[in-house]
């Protein structure tokens, strides 16, 4: 009897396996999430034990080696890895509508009654999923002449053309409740041998699967500076924290890193000749030097996953305090002088006197015909923005500093959404003959390297 595995939402089973799980379905989940309990496990695996006959004792250990999530965060991160919710049901839909307009294809007698009754590939997409969830509960009885045997090779056909588990696993979570939990169950696979007590699955998988980099590997963030840094994964934590492990920021704290908008620009440019495969997000500032800088990225032909992304406007730099040769006046600094202390409303901004820092305006940049202007008190401004961040959760926030936290995030993982995975390995169908070109636009990817500002 071989060992097998099973993964769960709530109560209900949606996949389950034997004697290994995918590397494709061990990449939505992180180290924080998995669960050994050890001194049980050791004492079933002891050969001495005389529980040791793991087939004899399932049943009665529960589990003893799992992972742990929720709907929303494994949803987050398929989709972050290009399975999206709207994405997966476009594709087995375009699908569905290829197999019912498909004229020379086999289909049975007795199954055209079945097929006319659904009126749209929506319908009959929700009854395979319906049928799919009965079939697994034993519920189904699977005659080939019947409906269910229509359903059940419909199903078959739309699993074995997307045949990476992270489509079918999308397909089924796509009306979950958020909260609900999901877990992957592999008790088994350690009592049955197929899994050491030390191994880290989820990590060899990523290991192994290191050709798919580019979809499922962390992003890699460069920003000018530590400050930058810290601040875009705070504001990850708090307003995505089931993405935070799926974003890589620059070391400057343990490296002592030189910064820098120069520093953006080379560091780009290296990772993209020395042909590092995760994604790239250049984030610059919306200042004169930021969009120089992102016109010489621009010029540089950077491969697809590799994206360049200024600060956003913010209506706050719409009219704000500025000093120059001409006085004290009131101007537009979008484009001109908005770094990230700007994106957590005006909270920051303001000192105990209720007074905007100011911004002071310095030298002109040529390249973009635009002077460069930078905050005053940048050094207060900037403590007060930590004091904001280091509350345990987004609700505790200012409502600016919340809302300019859920921005980046949003900027971060809209730049990060380059990688378009086919959802299909080279043994799928879909990637031959007649059904190939249905696979062509994911394929080919996106057709721009950088996300428009």
């Amino acid at each position: 009897m071989s060992a097998t595995w099973d993964l769960r939402l709530g109560r209900r089973t949606l996949l389950w396996g034997k004697r290994f799980v995918p590397d494709q379905l061990l990449l939505v989940f992180n180290d924080d999430e998995m669960l050994l309990d050890r001194p049980r496990a050791e004492a079933l695996l002891d050969e001495d034990s005389d529980a040791a006959d793991f087939q004899e004792v399932h049943g009665r250990v529960g589990r003893l080696f799992s992972y742990a999530s929720t709907a929303h965060a494994v949803r987050s991160r398929l989709d972050l890895q290009g399975f999206g919710q709207r994405r997966v049901v476009e594709h087995a839909l375009r699908y569905l509508d290829s197999e019912r307009e498909e004229q020379d294809r086999y289909v049975p007698e007795t199954w055209e009654p079945f097929a006319a009754k659904f009126a749209s590939s929506d319908q009959l997409l929700d009854a395979l999923l319906e049928w799919e969830r009965d079939a697994l509960r034993g519920r189904r009885m699977n005659a080939f002449h019947s409906e269910d045997g229509f359903l059940e090779h419909q199903w078959e056909d739309l699993i074995e053309a997307f045949d990476d588990p992270r489509f079918e696993l999308a397909l089924k979570l796509r009306r979950a409740r958020s909260a609900t939990s999901v877990v992957l169950d592999m008790t088994d696979l350690l009592l049955g041998g197929y899994l050491e007590i030390d191994e880290l699955p989820h990590r060899t998988a990523r290991e192994r699967y290191s050709h798919e980099v580019v979809s499922s590997g962390p992003v890699i963030v460069v920003t000018e500076g530590r400050t930058d840094a810290r601040w875009l994964r705070a504001a990850l934590g708090l307003a995505a924290p089931e993405l935070k492990a799926a974003f890589s920021f620059l070391d400057f704290e343990g490296t002592s890193a030189p910064g820098g908008v120069d520093r953006v620009v080379s560091l780009t440019r290296g990772m993209a000749a020395a042909g590092v495969m995760n994604r790239v997000v250049a984030v610059l500032d919306n200042d004169a030097a930021g969009r120089a800088a992102e016109q010489q990225l621009r010029r540089s032909a950077l491969p697809r996953h590799m994206t360049v992304v200024r600060l956003p406007d913010v209506e706050l730099a719409r009219s704000y305090p500025t000093l120059g040769p001409q006085g004290d006046h009131s101007a537009d600094i979008n484009g001109h002088a908005v770094t990230i202390e700007f994106m957590f409303g005006p909270a920051p901004l303001t000192s105990r006197s209720g007074m905007l820092a100011p911004v002071r305006w310095g030298g002109y940049n040529a390249s973009v015909q635009a002077y460069q202007g930078g905050i005053e008190e940048k050094a207060q401004v900037g403590d007060r923005i930590d004091r904001e961040l280091a509350a345990g959760a987004i609700d505790e926030l200012d409502p600016m500093v919340a809302a300019g936290c859920r921005l980046l995030v949003a900027m971060l993982v809209r730049s990060a959404a380059v990688a378009s995975p086919s959802m299909a390995s080279q043994h799928s169908p879909l990637l031959w003959g007649r059904a190939r070109e249905l696979a062509s636009d994911a394929l080919a990817g996106p057709s721009s390297a950088s996300a428009e500002h």
